[in-house]
């Protein structure tokens, strides 16, 4: 990974919002390490853990030491204060559903890319 500044979309930063608001992913039957890997990419664990505590800070939630939050995700925590849990949750599904969509479609033109070249004899 780079130490280039990551970029968060709003998707993304939803998920810490999530973990910050309600302590973690279990309703979603997922596991932090599915959203950073699988869902997110491009990240690390401690990178989520950072933007979490964040929202902590700008939900007043606990002792969080992090201020170091972004208009975006003031944005975000703005946009869903108002939404009900259920509502969140279905966002986040539907990105994670997108996201593995995705995912599955680089795979298959990997696959095809492979068989292409295989076909006509080169590597």
């Amino acid at each position: 990974m780079s130490n280039s500044k990551r970029i968060w979309n709003n998707e993304e930063l939803t998920f810490a919002y999530y973990v910050a608001k309600h302590g973690n992913l279990d309703a979603l039957k997922m596991t932090k390490e599915d959203v950073v890997y699988h869902i997110i990419g491009n990240t690390t664990e401690r990178s989520f853990d950072m933007q979490v505590e964040n929202f902590k800070h700008l939900l007043g939630i606990g002792e969080s030491a992090y201020d170091n939050y972004s208009q975006k995700m003031v944005e975000v925590g703005e946009s869903l204060k108002n939404t009900t849990i259920t509502n969140v949750r279905t966002i986040l599904m539907d990105y994670a559903i997108k996201m593995d969509a995705i995912a599955e479609e680089r795979r298959i033109k990997r696959k095809k890319s492979r068989y292409r070249r295989d076909w006509r004899g080169k590597k």
